[in-house]
């Protein structure tokens, strides 16, 4: 019996010295994070600041869907968009007659095109955004700056059918970069009226 006393008496005593050895450890915690936290460096803000894009020029494509000249002016402006991202926003114009549906327009040129990425294909009713765009031949683009200022108008082609550098595609590239470059080249496509060239 008095074994078991003194066993009940210390288990409080245990029990106490315990509850302060767990509040002594806490307090140096504390203290210490509080030491480390006052002479460490101050946490470094996020910028806010959003990068710059580029400026977004334009280029208007106007063509004619069965024109065979046009898939080497399609190669050559898919070729100025890989190179330029997301500079540059591409817009085919495909010519059909009024009298005819969406789908007569949509040949092999229209899905070459389609398959430039970011670029808009659609198609032109009796030719009126090339007409206004003063277009004549298929392949004929406009590069317009980015307060929306046509700067370059011409073909992107150096012969009927050739895919490659060209007076063209060097001016539109290098309006997009620097600013300034050629403000026309001739087109060498195929009549863009009409329903077959």
């Amino acid at each position: 019996m008095p074994i078991d006393q003194t066993q009940n008496r210390a288990t409080p005593a245990r029990r106490a010295a315990l509850a302060v050895a767990a509040w002594a450890l806490s307090l140096v915690v504390v203290i210490g994070w509080l030491v480390a936290f006052e002479s460490g460096p101050a946490p470094v803000a996020a910028s806010t600041e959003v990068p710059a894009e580029p400026p977004r020029w334009r280029l208007d494509v106007y063509a004619h869907p069965r024109c065979p000249c046009t898939r080497a002016s399609i190669e050559e402006i898919s070729r100025l968009a890989a190179r330029l991202g997301d500079r540059i926003e591409l817009r085919f114009w495909f010519f059909r007659p009024e009298s005819e549906s969406d789908a007569w327009a949509h040949s092999g040129s229209w899905k070459s095109a389609a398959a430039i990425p970011r670029a808009l294909v659609a198609t032109d009713p009796g030719g009126r955004l090339a007409r206004s765009a003063g277009a004549v031949a298929s392949g004929h683009v406009v590069l317009s700056a980015p307060g929306g200022r046509a700067v370059f108008n011409g073909g992107v082609t150096l012969t009927r059918g050739h895919v490659g550098p060209s007076p063209g595609s060097d001016a539109i590239y290098s309006w997009t970069i620097t600013g300034s470059g050629l403000d026309q080249a001739p087109t060498l496509g195929c009549p863009l009226f009409g329903e077959a060239p």
